[in-house]
């Protein structure tokens, strides 16, 4: 098996393969698993503690990144922000 010699990503990936989500009680530490096929569509699975943040938003495409602020670079308005005064006034 090149269970030994392959990547991290390659091995969380052939363990939830072959023993789907029970695969993930044996990985120990930060991880995020992105899967996209025809068949399942779009699964997106992170570590229990949320240690690699994930962040979905639909825009004229759906964007899947670490960072909004990338998001907000890459496709203008596609945050709707309120001005500060609108959040803290009383």
């Amino acid at each position: 098996s090149d269970s030994l010699i392959c990547t991290p990503a390659k091995l969380v990936y052939t363990l939830h393969k072959n023993l789907g989500n029970n695969a993930f009680s044996l990985i120990d530490g930060a991880f995020t698993l992105i899967i996209c096929s025809q068949h399942d569509g779009l699964k997106i699975i992170s570590d229990p503690l949320g240690l690699n943040p994930v962040n979905v938003v639909w825009g004229e495409t759906i964007w899947v990144s670490s960072e909004l602020k990338m998001i907000g670079l890459a496709e203008e308005n596609i945050f709707d922000f309120v001005e500060p005064q609108e959040v803290t006034r009383n």
